[in-house]
């Protein structure tokens, strides 16, 4: 009767899937975190667009001074906050980077074991054959025997 393949290092593998699972749910964490940076210096965009073309607008009308004064604060805000947007899409841009090169890492030991795995498994297969023609052939001969002393 052939024998089961068992790999010893199974629990090991487990473990490592399990840590692979948690750095991707890491890396896509930040990767989210970008995105959101990402949509809100977009948002900022679109925001300062309007305050320019709202400047053209009151000096087009010839808008009172205050009020175009009133849009340039707004729009010198708008600035500052899309430099603060840079500045943390900077941030989590370096996280997401760190938490993918964690993700490698782990998906890379996780991927050894696997190939010690298969190549155990092949050993094991290739092992259980060369059992089972040796048994054959064992099978044979003796055969070959019994046909060989009931002719004489």
């Amino acid at each position: 009767m052939a024998r089961r393949f068992r790999f010893r290092l199974e629990p090991v593998l487990r473990q490592r899937e399990r840590v692979e699972e948690a750095r991707l749910r890491d890396f896509a964490e930040a990767q989210r975190g970008v995105v959101a940076a990402e949509e809100y210096l977009h948002r900022l965009a679109d925001e300062k667009s309007q305050e320019q073309q709202e400047i053209v607008r009151l000096y087009e009308a010839r808008a009172p001074f205050e009020e175009v004064l009133r849009v340039h604060q707004y729009l010198n805000t708008v600035n500052l906050r899309a430099g603060f947007g840079q500045r943390a899409l900077a941030q989590h841009a370096a996280v997401a980077a760190q938490r993918r090169g964690f993700l490698l890492e782990a998906r890379q030991r996780r991927r050894a074991l696997e190939l010690l795995k298969e190549r155990q498994r092949a050993a094991h297969r290739a092992e259980q054959e060369r059992a089972e023609r040796r048994e054959l052939d064992s099978l044979a001969i003796q055969r070959h025997r019994v046909s060989g002393v009931e002719e004489t």
